[in-house]
């Protein structure tokens, strides 16, 4: 796999967190009012975590999938020559294309860890590092044992959380996409196939 298929996986990723982050403080008002209502700051922590997480897993699919058709291009391409059957069934495909992804979190993961060790436990500092911030919305896990002070352990298992949820999350959203678009197949194949023939006899009239 080339280093610019690597290059992208990355910039994907992170380009993800960066929307997700964006939706959560554009509904910030909105989010902190509702979370108001619950009783207990750890159900609210572990409530406004999930919602991290779904919010990542939908700007990730319609970030790599939705977005330029690239998720039609790719189901018709595993299913040209058999029917589509199950999520379970489809399950090999999805991981064959998109473990690249999963691996980069790990890494991004590991990176904003071992960032907000230094930062906050080696230099001292209250808030956590910025690209941590950041990327929050991937790594939400952590919310789910929020102190209210940082403690170096319940960080670790927070992320070791986010490692397991995070790419499982958006993996169930590559598969119910999939489905949904091979549901409605007929006239998206119908659109597919054109965008494909018009490529193909481009290719002629450029020569």
């Amino acid at each position: 796999m080339s280093f610019r298929t690597w290059g992208r996986a990355v910039w994907q990723v992170i380009l993800a967190a960066l929307m997700s982050l964006g939706v959560y403080c554009l509904f910030s008002i909105l989010i902190a009012a509702l979370l108001q209502e619950v009783d207990g700051a750890r159900l609210r922590n572990v409530l406004l975590g999930i919602f991290c997480m779904l919010v990542y897993a939908v700007c990730f699919v319609c970030l790599i999938k939705v977005r330029g058709g690239q998720g039609a291009d790719e189901l018709f391409d595993d299913y040209a020559e058999r029917e589509y059957s199950s999520l379970w069934e489809d399950l090999p495909h999805v991981l064959r294309r998109e473990w690249r992804y999963a691996a980069v979190m790990w890494a991004i993961m590991l990176v904003c860890y071992l960032a907000n060790l230094i930062w906050m436990e080696g230099m001292g500092q209250e808030r956590v590092f910025p690209l941590s911030f950041a990327m929050l919305p991937m790594t939400a896990g952590q919310l789910f044992f929020d102190g209210g002070a940082y403690h170096p352990l319940w960080e670790l298992v927070g992320y070791l959380l986010s490692a397991v949820v995070t790419p499982a999350v958006c993996l169930v959203g590559i598969l119910l996409h999939r489905r949904l678009l091979w549901g409605s197949r007929h006239d998206i194949r119908t659109a597919h196939l054109h965008k494909r023939s018009r490529h193909y006899y481009g290719q002629f009239r450029k020569r």
